[in-house]
């Protein structure tokens, strides 16, 4: 091993534990905010609590990189999963707002449906970006998803990280079956079923102007093509392995079919689930309150504003209020109780100056006085 090899797997066992630790996080991230997305009425809460479970998708590819001889193309996965991602939800989120601004601000999906002939190129538009969000082939998710769960899958018989692989590859799956109930539960619930438009709308709901819909047609083509297109190049590698501390790895492992027809299978399966469930919910308006009396937790982000505000926010607040206290009372205190001795000593100096030159002569004597008491004691 020549030592360049050798700085590289020096830097590698250095960072193994936090780049674990990243992986976890990811992992987690990537489910929780899954979880999350499942329980939200409005749109764009929907898209932003799966930005947040992508996000963790990213960290659950830089995760791989546990395994050294992995570390180039967890990095390249990683990437290649944030410029796929970039395309499909930029088109999601801007499809969304031509939602909102056709229904008059209104973005809360319970109170709009059906909008497919209302707004017939947003309609085509959204479905193509949760497509490519769910990893439908060959849209871009597909390939980028795939890049990752697939990184994962190849290393479950790693004889070291093994059992973490094994646990984050089942994380990775369920994370994706999540992705695809919330996205087409989103998409059904807007522009499937009975045509719904609220008040605010008026009777002016239409499809967007030209100007705002050209950039979706941009976003599309990217939400289609950049996965194949990143894929077939290796335009990612190329840019990427030349990064310090990167070697371009001497093997590319693939997951096969297999993981494809699982990923794929999981997807049509949140489909079905989230079109059954939509259809369900607006029939049975009993079974429907009982849900919902059940995911409130859900609907409440699982209280971790709360959770994080009393564990972390409220003591910290109540330390730093003792802390000030602490700091006005006492310190400052203690700095006033000491800054009067200078007063003092110099209140004493500044009243013995009367201007009376007699004072000042009797002061002289005492102090020849002092002196020569003072020179017959040390003699």
């Amino acid at each position: 091993m020549g030592s360049g090899d050798s700085h590289l797997a020096a830097v590698v066992s250095d960072v193994a534990s936090p780049v674990e630790l990243a992986g976890w996080l990811g992992a987690i991230t990537a489910v929780l905010g899954g979880l999350i997305a499942l329980f939200q009425d409005d749109l764009k809460r929907v898209l932003a609590y799966s930005t947040v479970s992508q996000l963790g998708y990213l960290f659950l590819a830089f995760g791989a990189g546990v395994n050294e001889t992995i570390l180039p193309l967890a990095v390249v996965a990683a990437m290649f999963h944030l410029i796929t991602h970039a395309f499909f939800k930029a088109l999601l989120f801007l499809t969304a707002g031509n939602v909102m601004h056709a229904m008059g601000d209104v973005i809360d999906m319970r109170r709009f449906s059906g909008l497919r002939k209302v707004l017939p190129v947003t309609h085509v538009l959204f479905l193509i970006g949760a497509l490519a969000l769910v990893g439908i082939f060959p849209l871009a998710g597909f390939w980028s998803k795939e890049g990752i769960l697939g990184l994962l899958m190849t290393q479950l018989k790693d004889p070291t990280y093994g059992s973490t692989f094994t646990i984050w590859f089942v994380m990775g799956l369920f994370a994706a079956f999540l992705t695809a109930i919330y996205t087409f539960r989103a998409y059904f619930r807007t522009f499937q079923g009975q045509e719904v438009v609220p008040e605010e709308a008026g009777d002016h709901a239409h499809e967007a102007s030209q100007v705002m819909l050209a950039p979706l047609f941009v976003l599309a083509i990217g939400s289609v093509a950049s996965g194949l297109i990143l894929f077939l190049t290796g335009a990612l590698e190329g840019l990427i392995l030349p990064a310090p501390f990167l070697k371009d790895p001497a093997s590319h492992p693939h997951a096969g079919w297999l993981l494809v027809a699982l990923s794929m299978g999981l997807a049509v399966l949140g489909g079905l689930i989230a079109a059954w469930s939509t259809i369900w919910a607006k029939k049975d308006s009993a079974k429907q309150s009982a849900w919902q009396s059940v995911t409130q937790i859900g609907a409440n982000r699982f209280y971790f504003d709360e959770i994080f505000y009393y564990a972390l926010v409220l003591p910290v607040q109540k330390i730093s209020s003792f802390i000030a206290a602490f700091d006005l009372g006492v310190i400052d205190g203690l700095m006033r109780w000491i800054t009067k001795f200078p007063e003092a000593i110099a209140r004493v100096f500044r009243n013995s100056q009367t201007g009376v030159v007699s004072n000042y002569a009797l002061s002289m004597v005492f102090g020849v006085v002092v002196l020569v008491l003072l020179s017959f004691l040390r003699s």
